[in-house]
């Protein structure tokens, strides 16, 4: 199902195809609301998954399911555990004490080979710290899209990371992380240890996506996402068409942003345009 972004209706993917006495109706990829004929991109895939996975009552797992992959090699347990543990390393502490350690967890990491008891304190193998460091990459990027996409407030980041990090299976934190532009710290200022997408980007002409704000002029692209602030601003940029996927060129920088996105030409001031993310053309 589709959500209309202009008049909210709900419709079939095949009820919004292209219009069929349109000239440049072959070829196109925009979806028309039934209802209101409003037009505009069809949901990316990435987009949708994160739509059920937040509406989905019966847990991350079902949602998952979809892409038709194991979720967890190790349990929700093992994997706070194993935050403890790299948590501990980075404060300087490098191991966790007895009584601080959840034993259920504590049993698993040591069966797998993840952690080891080295006088009465645990710390990680090798093994462990290569697998912890995939769980930190996972909650950060969460608590990144939480805050960047999302708009989140700092004080729920935490909590909420930790419910959506186990959904983020190997290949899903590789694309969020591909999405916000491979960042490199957590909202928190930490560091998020990099996949191998982001040595892949290094190796790339610069930033893959960045703030329409920051784009030259005559760059263009493809828009990845808006930040998610204000409701009043959102449904401004929705109504404008402005919605991940479509074509978007920056035009002037001053006094105002102008940029044309699809066939439309529109002026915003600097917030918004710093509020629109751009995946850049090759």
């Amino acid at each position: 199902m589709i959500t209309c972004s202009f008049c909210g209706q709900e419709f079939d993917a095949e009820a919004g195809a292209a219009c069929s006495g349109c000239p440049l109706a072959v070829g196109c990829h925009l979806v028309r609301c039934p209802r209101c004929g409003y037009e505009m991109p069809p949901e990316a895939k990435l987009v949708g998954w994160l739509r059920r996975l937040r509406q989905n009552k019966d847990g991350p797992n079902t949602a998952a399911q979809e892409w038709g992959v194991l979720v967890m090699k190790v349990t929700e347990t093992g994997q706070e555990l194993l935050e403890q543990l790299w948590m501990a390393e980075e404060d300087g502490r490098a191991s966790l004490p007895n009584e601080d350690a959840d034993q259920n967890g504590v049993e698993e990491l040591v069966k797998r080979g993840l952690a080891q008891w080295e006088n009465d304190v645990l710390t990680l193998t090798e093994v462990g710290h290569s697998e912890a460091a995939q769980v930190m990459r996972r909650h950060r990027l969460a608590e990144r899209l939480l805050s960047d996409v999302l708009a989140t407030e700092e004080a729920l980041l935490d909590g909420r990371a930790c419910r959506m990090e186990h959904a983020l299976f190997d290949g899903v934190d590789d694309s969020i992380c591909t999405l916000l532009g491979h960042p490199r710290f957590c909202p928190h200022g930490k560091p998020i240890p990099q996949g191998q997408c982001c040595q892949q980007q290094r190796q790339s002409l610069g930033k893959l996506i960045m703030p329409l704000r920051d784009l030259r002029m005559g760059q263009e692209g493809h828009i990845a996402y808006t930040r998610l602030g204000s409701p009043e601003r959102a449904q401004k940029l929705m109504a404008m068409g402005v919605l991940p996927g479509v074509p978007v060129r920056l035009l002037h920088s001053f006094p105002s942003f102008v940029f044309e996105a699809g066939y439309s030409q529109f002026a915003v001031d600097e917030e918004i345009a710093a509020d629109i993310y751009v995946r850049l053309a090759n």
